[in-house]
């Protein structure tokens, strides 16, 4: 069976179209009767049902993503209300913007990527400074999100105001690190350096996390010693309160 079939001019620039409905194999063949010299230039593509250039199993990408990042929006615009409407500034501190600022990076990133994602669908093809720039935030918001847990865990702005200089040095290590391997991991070209790169990453957040654990667990001690040892009085209560949001953020984590 011939699908299509056209003679050969001198400049020659035709497209066609073949609406497979099953699997099947198919043959280009160009027969050149006088022997003469031609060039040939052309390209196949395949894709899906309406123009769509992704593949099946990322057919319901878009929507999983705009919908998780406009659940990402949401909650950052309900806890920025709720802590708007406080009734006190006293309980609003630096760990509730950073929190905010967690919830709010991780929508955009989804957003970027859906956007990306269409221009994948659209034209096969990916914007490169866009694809960058939404790797590069995702970066960002992982190294934001795992500052969160490590200031959570140390105690800032819960136990104590200020942390000590072997813990802020600790933490901007980290995060300087961390960025630096993204950037990497977003600018290498092969496989094998990239996985290097996102490998080191991932080594290096363990051992934050680790971290993480461990200064929680000896806060959550902490704590339980204070109340064992204060007498009943209002301060007695706030430590109880401080015992049970670590514990459920020992849950959470």
């Amino acid at each position: 069976e011939c699908f299509w079939r056209a003679n050969l001019y001198d400049h020659v620039k035709v497209g066609f179209t073949i609406n497979a409905v099953k699997e099947d194999r198919y043959h280009l063949g160009v027969l050149n009767a006088r022997q003469e010299v031609i060039e040939l230039r052309g390209n196949v593509s395949m894709v899906n049902p309406g123009g769509k250039q992704l593949a099946i199993q990322q057919e319901y990408i878009p929507p999983v993503l705009i919908w998780t990042a406009q659940l990402f929006f949401v909650t950052c615009a309900v806890f920025a209300a709720y802590m708007g409407l406080s009734s006190t500034r006293r309980g609003r501190t630096p760990m509730h913007l950073v929190m905010g600022s967690a919830l709010l990076l991780k929508g955009i990133v989804l957003a970027l990527w859906w956007l990306d994602v269409l221009q994948i669908a659209k034209k096969g093809t990916s914007n490169r400074l866009g694809q960058v720039g939404w790797e590069l935030l995702e970066k960002a918001q992982a190294i934001l999100e795992l500052m969160m847990f490590l200031l959570i865990a140390l105690g800032w702005k819960v136990l104590r105001q200020n942390l000590n200089l072997t813990e802020v040095r600790f933490a901007l290590g980290i995060a300087v690190i961390s960025f630096y391997l993204g950037v990497f991991e977003v600018a290498c070209t092969t496989p094998s350096t990239c996985n290097g790169y996102q490998l080191s990453r991932y080594i290096l957040h363990s051992l934050c996390y680790l971290v993480v654990i461990v200064a929680m667990n000896f806060n959550l001690q902490m704590v339980a010693a204070w109340i064992c040892e204060a007498p009943a009085s209002m301060e007695a209560g706030a430590l109880y309160k401080k015992f049970q949001a670590y514990k459920i953020f020992c849950w959470i984590f």
